[in-house]
This record gives structure tokens, sequence and C-alpha cells, in this order.
């Protein structure tokens, strides 16, 4: 049975969340110096940040991090990190850590969730509204050339409307399942 609970120390997950971080910034092209910026953008507010641990049978199987904060006048949860280690992914731990989540952000007045994770998370969010996307490409040291611009633009037109489908698809799933979901969110939350 999948179990959530805070953790007191959070030391160990931060210095791990911020290798994690590290490499996303260098596989996304960010160079060194503004990879160190942005994480301590990014650990600027970690002290208010509450960890959980997610454990299955007294294993620890991953962590979930989040936090309520005031966003422009509304109280607004995040999930910073939602990890489970991949030997144990795919076995619903992941979907009881955001309904933890959720209601623990609830509890402390948060009308709004947002997630913003380093890792692909499949389908666990598919239901939620995307807000704006971040895009980053490494780019070669040469430009490209003017024959090579119709291919590239073509590709890039096809992949940002593959994006857009994919998000309405999900939004549109969303609404569908949306009265199922939340009876089964309820049901859960008891």
């Amino acid at each position: 049975m999948t179990r959530i609970s805070v953790v007191d120390d959070s030391t160990e997950w931060q210095e791990d969340l911020r290798l994690r971080l590290r490499a996303f910034y260098a596989k996304s092209g960010l160079g060194a110096e503004a990879a160190e910026r942005r994480l301590q953008e990014v650990g600027a507010g970690s002290d208010d940040w509450t960890l959980a641990e997610i454990t299955d049978a007294g294993t620890r199987v991953g962590h979930v991090a989040v936090v309520v904060a005031d966003d422009n006048g509304t109280q607004a949860g995040r999930i910073v990190d939602l990890r489970v280690e991949a030997r144990h992914a795919g076995r619903g731990h992941e979907r009881v850590a955001r309904d933890w989540a959720e209601k623990w952000c609830a509890e402390r007045g948060a009308t709004r969730l947002d997630v913003r994770l380093t890792e692909s998370a499949g389908e666990l969010f598919a239901d939620y509204r995307v807000r704006g996307q971040l895009r980053a490409k490494r780019l070669g040291a040469r430009p490209m050339t003017r024959a090579e611009y119709p291919e590239w633009l073509d590709a890039e037109k096809a992949a940002y409307v593959g994006d857009m489908v994919g998000a309405a698809r999900h939004q549109f799933l969303g609404r569908l399942n949306g009265s199922a979901g939340s009876r089964h969110r309820a049901s859960n939350a008891k």
C-alpha cells in the first residue's frame, strides 16, 4: 500500500534535485553560468517547500515536494518535484502522490495547482490545462543556410501543431472525464 509521509530533513533530496536540474539545463543547451543562476532562482524559496516520501510496504519508492504561495493575490499550490524510482514506476504511486499533493495544497488555501517537473510524467497530469510552455533547443555553432530553413520551418510548425493538438486532446479528455475524476478524488480523500 502506498503511503505519503512528510520528511523533516530534505538535504539529500535537495542535492539530488539540483543534480537533476543541472542535467536538465545542460541537455536543454543552457550554459553553465545560466544554469547556476537558474538553480539559484529555483532554490530561492526552497525553505518553504514541503517534502514527503512515497513508500510502499515500508520501502521508500519516491518523493513529492509541494509549496503554496501567493501568486498575484491568488493562493497557488505547486508540485515542485514528483518522482518515483524507475523500478517502482507504473504501480499507481505517482497517482497517490498527485492526489496527496492536491489535497495538501487545497488544505492550505490553494485555489490552483501548478506543476513544473524536469521529467516526463506521462498521462499523470493529462487533465491539467497547459498554461504556457518553455522550450529550449541546443543550437549548433553555424547558422542555418537558406536551403535548410524551409525544411526546418516545416518541422517546427508540425511539432508545434502536434503539441497544441495533444494539449487540446488532454484538456478535452479531462473535461470529458471531469465528473468521474472528481468522484474518484473525493472517494480517495476519505
